[in-house]
């Protein structure tokens, strides 16, 4: 009759493993979900990339990305960044078209907890730019010579860094605020290199213009609105 009885209880302790198993997966599952936490927003506002090792000198110009982060620990974000910027420079031509792509880390500060909340970030990237043609005037022994400058291009590596500020309006939305520095460096291309840029000329022939320097250091801030869950 024991046996009997162990074969028969068998049926229902896998039914009532089972259904433990599912409420656990559920509860866990549960768990995961309200322990994720992200955030993902936009921006727009003023750089000025500030240039050296050359005679020239940049401008400000706008800038506006999209950035997104996920938790990796309760006040540690990991996530990405997108940017493009305008740069006017002092050397005659368009205002130079910056595209910036990477990763970032943000921490942020337990205080203030309420609807106010403040971080600082760190992130690693690379910057592609492109200057388009332009024309300009050279000086030729006859005297003065029109003359077009071809369109040019050069990249970097950069790592921004900085301090940032967020107001909750309403859940989940809010109005942040970032103030950095982009800190470039490894520069490629003729933008950047010698012998730099290529100038046609109709009669003199053609030209290479010295680079005007290297975007080392770009200060920017920014203002936002972002989805925080």
């Amino acid at each position: 009759m024991a046996t009997l009885a162990s074969f028969s209880s068998q049926p229902h302790l896998a039914r009532a493993a089972s259904i433990a198993a599912g409420m656990w997966l559920l509860f866990s599952a549960r768990e995961a979900h309200a322990q994720l936490h992200w955030d993902a927003g936009v921006h727009a506002g003023v750089a000025r990339r500030i240039y050296t090792g050359g005679p020239g000198d940049g401008r400000f110009g706008p800038i506006a990305g999209v950035q997104g982060h996920v938790a990796l620990l309760p006040l540690v974000r990991v996530g990405a960044y997108l940017s493009h910027d305008l740069s006017p420079t002092d050397d005659g031509g368009d205002a130079r078209n910056v595209t910036s792509a990477g990763a970032r880390v943000k921490v942020t500060s337990p205080w203030p907890n309420g609807k106010w909340h403040a971080w600082a970030f760190l992130g690693v990237g690379y910057v592609g730019v492109y200057a388009r043609s332009y024309h300009r005037s050279f000086a030729t022994n006859g005297g003065t010579e029109d003359g077009l400058v071809a369109g040019a291009g050069g990249g970097h590596v950069e790592i921004p860094f900085g301090l940032g500020i967020g107001y909750r309006v309403w859940r989940p939305w809010e109005i942040t605020l970032e103030v950095g520095t982009r800190f470039g460096f490894a520069f490629t291309g003729s933008l950047y290199q010698d012998p730099g840029r290529t100038a046609f000329l109709t009669g003199a022939g053609n030209r290479h213009i010295e680079p005007i320097g290297s975007d080392t250091v770009t200060p920017f801030a920014v203002l936002g609105l972002s989805l925080d869950q």
